[in-house]
């Protein structure tokens, strides 16, 4: 079986022409590759050259090296943080590379598995200051021991139901969570999320 695809009989022949060749040249078409580069050194080994435009090794050896010291400072999940489930995160984070600053805001929703509850625990890093606290859009209070801080909740919470805190922090990440490097005049910034 054949068949014909109809060609229009007034489109100039040099046009179809034309056409077939530009359309062979995009599909054809590769990416420029950047100029060859020295990355400097990472935990991994030396420096090494690669294109410009590949940064994803040199990222993940930083990334690699500080995941391995933020389960060294891992600690278990506290009593009040097994009483409940978080299903929501909030990140809105502003990153100062000069200094290795960051500051900004999470926002945590959670269904309470184990009531009543009263306070919900959160680890954050021992360096990292707390600016202020809700729960449930209103002001709230909180405390801080070492790398945990508490929040005290609105009222108290029973099985089931969900509660929402914000906490507003700022300061220098430790323990490898963050990377601020400037490789070859250019500013990276990583850290040890992912996206979901």
């Amino acid at each position: 079986m054949s068949f014909r695809l109809p060609v229009r009989r007034w489109a100039p022949r040099a046009a179809r022409i034309v056409f077939v060749l530009l359309a062979a040249a995009f599909a054809c078409a590769r990416p420029a590759a950047a100029e060859p580069f020295l990355f400097p050194e990472t935990p991994d080994g030396g420096p090494e050259v690669r294109d410009a435009l590949d940064v994803a090794p040199y990222l993940a050896s930083w990334k690699s090296a500080g995941l391995a010291r933020a389960l060294a400072l891992a600690t278990p999940a506290t009593a009040n943080q097994q009483a409940y489930d978080v299903h929501y995160y909030d990140l809105d984070l502003t990153m100062t590379p000069g200094s290795g600053q960051v500051s900004g805001t999470v926002r945590m929703k959670a269904i309470v598995v184990s009531g009543p509850l009263t306070t919900a625990e959160l680890d954050l890093a021992s360096n990292l200051i707390v600016d202020g606290v809700t729960s449930n859009g209103s002001a709230a209070t909180s405390s801080r021991l070492l790398d945990l801080v508490t929040v005290n909740l609105d009222r108290a919470y029973a099985t089931g139901e969900t509660f929402d805190i914000t906490v507003t922090y700022h300061g220098g990440p430790v323990g490898g969570s963050f990377g601020f490097q400037t490789v070859n005049g250019r500013q990276l910034i990583w850290s040890l999320s992912e996206p979901y």
